[in-house]
């Protein structure tokens, strides 16, 4: 049977692609770092759609974790990998401690980078599969008071389109997601709230999964037009939107 491997797919538009790819016979291989959250989709998706539903507990913010997972699917048929775990983190930059930082950057990037590798290499043997990204349209811009974030998904946009032309000749495809705000847990995790016109989680994935055959996707028409928008102007903005929520964090 045909897999997807979907990181961060416990909850959020992660678990959102998990059921789509599960309702058309996929068995999804779900990885994240709460076993109790990965029990809970697994049982979900294994009574909603009568698929085998694989869990793998990993925390892919340790160094060495990617290549410990990959280990850990060798024999899994895996014709798609859906790199969707990230973090974020609310505050002045200079108040995030090094090992945050560390933290957040080998998630949102190394780790995406090495499977990435890793699976591309198989891929590129087996005669192609595909391979998601899910950025931000924060690639597009820079991030006041989310700087890392927003900083890690303009290198993952980047990677993603220079890695798309060189893996097109092998029969492998390539997508990067470039999402806007969308009601999940990453909101409630760093201690802020969804802006009004944050998209539903499943109405998101929906729209990623319509359009897996396209380089770049970006969901929700509000998002493909404010891409638009100079990038300055969108960083000002940002900017007091997010003071908001720290003034807001620290009362």
């Amino acid at each position: 049977m045909r897999s997807v491997l979907i990181t961060g797919g416990s909850e959020g538009i992660g678990f959102e692609l998990a059921k789509l790819f599960a309702k058309d016979g996929y068995r999804p291989v779900l990885c994240a770092r709460s076993e109790e959250k990965l029990k809970r989709a697994q049982q979900i998706i294994q009574n909603e759609y009568g698929v085998l539903c694989r869990t793998v507990t990993a925390d892919l913010s340790q160094e060495d974790s990617a290549a410990e997972l990959y280990a850990q699917l060798e024999g899994e048929d895996i014709t798609h990998v859906i790199l969707c775990a990230g973090r974020g983190i609310l505050s002045e930059s200079w108040n995030v401690s090094a090992a945050e930082e560390k933290d957040t950057l080998i998630l949102n990037v190394y780790s995406c980078v090495e499977l990435a590798k890793h699976f591309m290499r198989r891929m590129k043997e087996t005669g192609g599969g595909t391979i998601v990204f899910i950025a931000s349209t924060g690639a597009f811009q820079s991030g006041p008071y989310v700087a890392s974030y927003y900083a890690s998904k303009a290198y993952i946009q980047s990677y993603a389109g220079a890695v798309q032309r060189e893996a097109e000749p092998y029969g492998i495809h390539v997508s990067c997601v470039c999402p806007g705000p969308v009601r999940t847990g990453f909101y409630e995790k760093i201690r802020s709230s969804a802006p009004w016109y944050a998209m539903d989680a499943g109405r998101c994935a929906a729209y990623i999964y319509a359009h897996l055959d396209r380089h770049m996707i970006v969901p929700g028409l509000m998002n493909r037009m404010l891409r638009a928008v100079p990038a300055s102007l969108k960083a000002d903005m940002l900017a007091r939107m997010k003071e908001k929520s720290l003034k807001k964090k620290a009362g």
